[in-house]
C-alpha cells in the first residue's frame, strides 16, 4: 500500500513555491485565517520595529496592524474576522509584561484583551471560541485557556482564565 501512495505522490508532479512576501525581513509566527483570504505574520528588520502584518491574499496588499516586540504566535478566530496575537508593553517606567491583542481585521481596530497578565503565545481553536495561551509566572510557565467572546457591539473580551496546566515548583 505505502509503494502505491508513494508512486501516486511521485505521478503528481512537485508543487511550484511562490514567494509571498520578499524583502530585506524575516517573518514569523505565520497564521492562515479559515477562509484562506488572509494571511497574519510578524516581521522583524534591522531597519525598523518588529510588527503584526495582515496580506489580503487575492490582492497581495499588506498592512501593519500593531507593533510587536517578542512573541510570535497567533491565530484567527473561526470566522476570520479576528486575529489574536501577543505584544510586550512597558506598564509603568520599569516593568514590561506581555498581553493579548485582537485586530478586526475589516476595520484594523485593535483590542486589547489582557493588562499586565503576563499571557503570550495564543493558540486559536478553529471550531469554537477557545484560546489557548502560555501564562509566565514567577519560576513557571502555566498553559491556560479562556473563551474570546463579543458583546453586543461587536467589541472582544476574554473570560475568565483555566489553568490547564501548572507545573510544580
Amino acid at each position: 500500500r505505502a509503494r502505491q501512495e508513494l508512486a501516486e505522490v511521485r505521478a503528481s508532479g512537485e508543487t511550484k513555491l511562490e514567494p509571498v512576501t520578499t524583502g530585506n525581513y524575516s517573518t514569523l509566527g505565520i497564521a492562515l485565517s479559515p477562509d484562506g483570504k488572509w494571511m497574519a505574520y510578524s516581521r522583524e528588520a534591522m531597519d525598523r520595529r518588529q510588527g503584526v502584518y495582515l496580506r489580503n491574499l487575492a490582492s497581495g496588499r499588506e498592512q501593519r496592524v500593531s507593533d510587536q516586540l517578542g512573541g510570535a504566535s497567533m491565530g484567527f478566530t473561526p470566522d476570520s474576522r479576528g486575529l489574536v496575537f501577543s505584544r510586550v508593553d512597558r506598564h509603568g517606567l520599569y516593568q514590561f509584561y506581555s498581553d493579548l491583542w485582537v485586530v478586526d481585521v475589516e476595520s484594523s481596530d485593535l483590542t486589547r484583551l489582557s493588562s499586565g497578565a503576563r499571557y503570550r503565545d495564543p493558540s486559536t481553536a478553529l471550531q469554537g471560541d477557545w484560546v489557548v495561551y502560555t501564562v509566565n509566572e514567577p519560576g513557571r510557565t502555566s498553559l491556560a485557556r479562556s473563551r474570546l467572546v463579543r458583546d453586543e457591539r461587536g467589541r472582544y473580551r476574554l473570560s475568565e482564565k483555566e489553568v490547564l496546566f501548572r507545573p510544580a515548583m
